[in-house]
């Protein structure tokens, strides 16, 4: 599953991404409780109109924001998507139907189901933030179980790609900073270094990113050519973010080769500076 956002102090953030990356919806069940006992895996049982919540940190308006983003985000991320029953670039600027719906086995989740696959999108709430965690599809173990519930139908406009609403805050500020003393550090290391002379004036990009999310690229370009990945990893502990390194990638000289997703990333870094 993916991860994209929409960010939510009161909206959405949606997950997955790039190479470590989602949206999401619900409806409050408060008098609907029609018990559903039908054999038929995907039968449906109708909400009464009028319900504008799925749960109460999830409503129509933000599951729908949540979906767009995501939809924005695969257009952004995957220009080329080769699998059709997920590809969005022949909707860019109509106009498509999303039915809502809430399964027996996760009613704490929602899925968005379109006639354009055989895929269903989850959408959920995390820590402040509602989402879409991915496509699902039938054949998976994770695809979602018994009879669901029609919570409404969505019209959806395919916007033409651009760069996703990551969003800001003040928490995603600290986040931010404690990226930036573990690229202090990794500095410091490369200066120390036996290559210490390859590494002078290292160029650091930090790829922007949901709040959510609990891993961050970083890109360290050097002037040779030579671009190291390496992800951080954040675990929030009384408010205060601690970092470890995750296994990266490298590019042995980007003057040479064309890598998509890393252009991207350096684009659209949420901070871009030298090591000292």
């Amino acid at each position: 599953m993916l991860p994209f956002p929409t960010i939510i102090t009161e909206g959405i953030h949606v997950i997955g991404k790039k190479m470590i990356t989602a949206l999401a919806v619900v409806l409050l069940l408060s008098g609907c409780s029609t018990t559903l006992k039908s054999n038929n895996p995907t039968h449906s049982v109708g909400m009464n109109a009028g319900h504008s919540e799925i749960s109460p940190n999830i409503s129509l308006d933000s599951a729908k924001k949540a979906f767009s983003e995501y939809i924005n985000y695969r257009l952004w991320w995957y220009p080329n998507e080769t699998d059709n029953q997920i590809n969005f670039e022949a909707y860019i600027g109509k106009e498509i139907e999303a039915e809502v719906r809430i399964y027996e086995s996760d009613p704490q989740s929602a899925y968005i189901h379109t006639t354009l696959g055989d895929w269903l999108a989850k959408i959920v709430y995390k820590d402040g933030f509602v989402y879409c965690d991915g496509f699902v599809r039938q054949e998976e173990n994770i695809y979602p179980q018994g009879d669901y519930k029609k919570v409404d139908t969505l019209n959806i406009i395919v916007e033409t790609p651009h760069k996703p609403n990551y969003g800001s805050s003040p928490r995603k500020n600290k986040m931010i900073q404690a990226v930036e003393k573990y690229v202090d550090f990794r500095c410091k290391d490369f200066a120390a270094g036996t290559d210490a002379d390859l590494w002078k004036g290292v160029k650091v990009y930090i790829a922007d990113f949901y709040e959510y999310e609990e891993v961050v690229s970083v890109w360290f370009v050097r002037q040779d050519g030579y671009a190291a990945n390496m992800p951080v990893q954040l675990t929030e502990k009384n408010n205060e973010f601690e970092t470890q390194g995750d296994k990266g990638t490298h590019i042995q000289d980007i003057k040479k080769e064309k890598d998509f997703n890393f252009q991207r990333e350096i684009d659209d870094a949420v901070k871009q500076f030298e090591c000292d």
